[in-house]
Order: C-alpha cells, then structure tokens, then sequence
C-alpha cells in the first residue's frame, strides 16, 4: 500500500514550502502566514505542501528531516 503522501501515490512529488512559528512574543510569523495560504493548492501541477517549522534550531531541522521523508518533495 503506498501513503497518501508518497510521490508514486500523487504521481508528481508535491513542492514543500516552510515558514516559521511566531517567536519574540509576537502573535504570527508572516512567513507562516504565507505559507499557510498556499498550502493544499496547485501550481503548474504541482501540490504545495506547507508545513510551519519551530524557530528553535535544532528542533526545526529535525522537523524538516520528517517532513522531506514524509512527502518526498
């Protein structure tokens, strides 16, 4: 059985695209805002997957590490 989010099961590999959390004490990120009007669309065929990454280091680069697992971008 291949996952919904597998390449093979979306026949194009979906483009990822990231912003941050808000941090500071700031209320949003913009950079997530952007991010999350474009997530699930379509872009010259392509599924956009936007995901929001911690703005802590090292957990951010783990997160991304799943999320380039999971989708396969």
């Amino acid at each position: 059985m291949v996952a919904p989010s597998s390449p093979t099961a979306r026949g194009r590999p979906a483009v990822l695209v990231t912003g941050f959390d808000p941090f500071g004490g700031s209320p949003v990120n913009p950079s997530w805002e952007a991010v999350r009007a474009l997530d699930g669309s379509r872009i010259a065929g392509r599924r956009i997957v936007g995901a929001q990454l911690p703005t802590a280091f090292g957990a951010s680069l783990r997160q991304l590490d799943q999320l380039l697992q999971e989708h396969q971008p």
